[in-house]
Parts: C-alpha cells; structure tokens; sequence
C-alpha cells in the first residue's frame, strides 16, 4: 500500500520560524510544499538537502491569503500521484508536528478520511499566543461548537488537519 505523504505549508511573513518547522517534520514525510504568499519577508536560505524529505517551494505572484495558499499547495501536491496522505500546517511554529503520526494512524486505518489536530493541548503553545489572538480563538471555537453542535472538538478553528487523496 502507498502511504507516501506530504506536508503543506503555507508562507507569510513567518521568517527564520518555518525552519524550526521542517527541522520537525517527522521522517514518515516524503514531500513538503511552501507556498509562498508573496511574502514581504523571504523564505529564509536553507539547504534544503538537509532534511529527509523534499522541499518544493511554489510562489504566488500576488498575496491570496492563507486560503488560497493551501489551495495551491493542494492543488500542486496532487499532481504528485504518489502522495496519499496530505498535511497542512503553519508557518510559525504552533503546532506539534510529532503529532502527524497520530493524524496519519487514523487515516491508514481507513477510520477517517479526514483529521483534525489541535495545537491547545499544550499549555506552552497557548501561553505563546498573544492575548488577543486567545480570546479570539476561544470566541470563534465557542461559536462554532455551538452552531455544530460538535462539543467535544477541541480547537476546531486550527489549520493543522490531515486528508486522504480519496477525500
């Protein structure tokens, strides 16, 4: 079975923090897609024949925001037949990427074709985040809990989230 996988990461003024980021992209990645938003703060050099995996960086002429950014490096990753697993995350370091063998046990499992992460089970990350960007968080995850009824998602407004090429 192929279990070839990719993370996405979309780029915007995160600098020298997406190289702490694809210094802990874990070994079972095979591919990982920067998608540079046309980002006033460059990609920071790198050799990238550093990592285990390979690093395609793909640039937006214009700045689409951070939506049309992941679409991008979708869109881009899919082209890559070999890939069936596929990771977004961000760029400034918030999520745990050791995590993505978590996301990636369900998704194998065929139990789920799509996972969510969640950044907040560590209280580090929480107390990194400005106090306006908290507040915010826990505003919208209340309301979109409400609305969905979902009570027991924990921090469903991340962008950190595994999907299968199937779905």
């Amino acid at each position: 079975m192929n279990t070839k996988s990719c993370v996405i990461i979309p780029y915007y003024k995160s600098g020298h923090l997406v190289l702490d980021v694809l210094r802990k992209i874990p070994s079972i990645i095979d591919f990982v897609y920067i998608v540079d938003d046309n980002s006033p703060i460059p990609i920071p050099d790198c050799s990238f024949s550093e990592f285990d995996f390979e690093v395609i960086i793909v640039k937006h002429e214009t700045n689409k925001g951070v939506g049309g950014a992941m679409k991008t490096g979708f869109r881009k990753a899919l082209e890559n037949e070999e890939i069936r697993y596929f990771y977004k995350v961000d760029s400034d370091d918030q999520m745990d990427l050791s995590q993505i063998f978590k996301l990636q046990d369900h998704l194998i499992s065929e139990t789920c074709d799509f996972v969510k992460g969640n950044r907040l089970y560590d209280i580090t990350v929480i107390k990194r985040m400005p106090f306006v960007r908290r507040f915010g968080n826990l505003a919208l995850s209340f309301i979109t809990k409400m609305c969905t009824g979902y009570w027991g998602v924990q921090d469903p407004t991340n962008g950190y989230f595994g999907i299968s090429r199937e779905a």
